[in-house]
């Protein structure tokens, strides 16, 4: 079985609203693109994906997919937020690093959140007890100071994680053909435009159409 035209990888891109067009799914208009993670498409297509200001190719807005090489396109399309949560339609690509990134912050922020609770309790007995020769606020707030360097200190810098869910995404494509096929959907769509785009050029060669009769016709 030959190799498919485009992996079944896709990454989450966000355009200008100017530029959104009608979900694959439900035609509403979208801002959300899924396009290919092999990169292929052309710069052009790129360019008016995330538009430069004072390019031609954005003011002018006439590009069309169909315009560009074949060879140099991967699949894209429009989609809605709400369908990507939708494992009918795709299933988020989880990154282990980040993801585990994620739960190491998630981790710090609760242990933060557990030292200034016990400082603010802490505040809450302040002149109760009035032989201690200290400033019980002063003193509570050093000791939360230093749990919360302590604490930066053992987990280390971390890099954030932004919380705007997964960034790529696989169409959903069952093997026994009970659901529907996302995944063939697109492939399909990229088997009609080739054999289109072929059909055009056979229909712009001289030769493609039955030459007209010469001489004297009976």
């Amino acid at each position: 079985m030959a190799n498919p035209p485009f992996p079944n990888e896709y990454n989450l891109r966000t355009v200008a609203e100017a530029s959104s067009k009608a979900c694959f799914v439900c035609h509403r208009s979208s801002t959300k693109v899924l396009i290919t993670t092999d990169n292929k498409v052309g710069k052009q297509y790129m360019d008016y994906l995330n538009p430069t200001p004072g390019t031609n190719a954005f003011e002018r807005g006439d590009y069309q997919l169909f315009e560009l090489p074949l060879h140099i396109m991967s699949d894209f399309f429009y989609t809605c937020p709400s369908h990507l949560t939708d494992r009918g339609f795709a299933t988020p690509i989880i990154d282990e690093k980040a993801e585990a990134e994620k739960k190491k912050q998630e981790q710090l922020a609760k242990e933060k959140e557990a030292i200034i609770k016990e400082y603010e309790e802490k505040l809450k007995k302040k002149g109760k007890d009035e032989k201690k020769k200290e400033d019980p606020a002063k003193t509570a707030e050093d000791e939360k100071d230093q749990k919360l360097k302590a604490l930066d200190a053992k987990v280390g810098t971390s890099t954030p994680v932004a919380d705007d869910g997964p960034r790529q995404y696989t169409l959903h494509s069952p093997a026994d053909g009970t659901d529907r096929n996302f995944y063939q959907m697109r492939l399909d769509r990229r088997t009609n435009m080739e054999r289109a785009k072929r059909e055009q050029s056979r229909m712009k060669d001289p030769t493609f159409f039955p030459a007209a009769p010469k001489g004297d016709v009976a």
